[in-house]
């Protein structure tokens, strides 16, 4: 998964979507990893599971000794409020950039036509 969103990194950017990918992994790991696949998007480090826990996606034992995260894809928009979420034990089932596109783009129409509210 992350590197198809690498592959497709200007792509996701031409549709002003931003790619951040967490991780478990410790700040050098998440570092040695990045400096060896050069990815064009922030790797977060979530050693204590703080943020992978707020969305839902531990995978207790996962590695068999230690809590890891499910493969996720959570789509976020400008107001930080979850637009899609898809937590899997697979990252071949999570969205392929196509359909990253295609639900960005479902959600900022449907943004778009929500009428204003009326002030009285």
């Amino acid at each position: 998964m992350l590197f198809g969103l690498k592959d497709n990194y200007s792509v996701l950017g031409a549709e002003r979507i931003a790619v951040v990918a967490i991780s478990t992994d410790s700040v050098d790991e998440s570092s040695r990893f990045n400096n060896q696949w050069r990815f064009p998007f922030p790797l977060l480090s979530d050693p204590n599971l703080r943020i992978i826990d707020a969305f839902g996606s531990r995978h207790p034992n996962g590695h068999g000794i230690y809590d890891v995260a499910h493969p996720a894809m959570i789509i976020l928009d400008p107001q930080k409020t979850i637009q899609y979420k898809k937590i899997n034990n697979n990252a071949d089932e999570l969205p392929n950039t196509n359909e990253i596109i295609s639900l960005v783009k479902n959600f900022r129409f449907q943004e778009s036509t929500v009428p204003p509210p009326t002030s009285k």
